[in-house]
């Protein structure tokens, strides 16, 4: 199993189902060959971004 820290773009596309994105996103995120990581910093990214986007 890969440990993998998510950048922030990924949570991102994978909310957005408009995204051209989405769907690879959520394949990477569904994919349970992979040990997902998430940093503090990249919470606060992906609620501004998602603030901005007004979600």
């Amino acid at each position: 199993m890969q440990k993998i820290v998510i950048d922030t773009n990924v949570w991102v596309y994978a909310f957005d189902k408009s995204n051209i994105y989405h769907t690879k996103a959520v394949e990477i995120l569904q994919n349970e060959d992979f040990e997902l990581f998430i940093t503090p910093k990249q919470i606060s990214e992906f609620i501004a971004v998602l603030s901005k986007k007004k979600y």
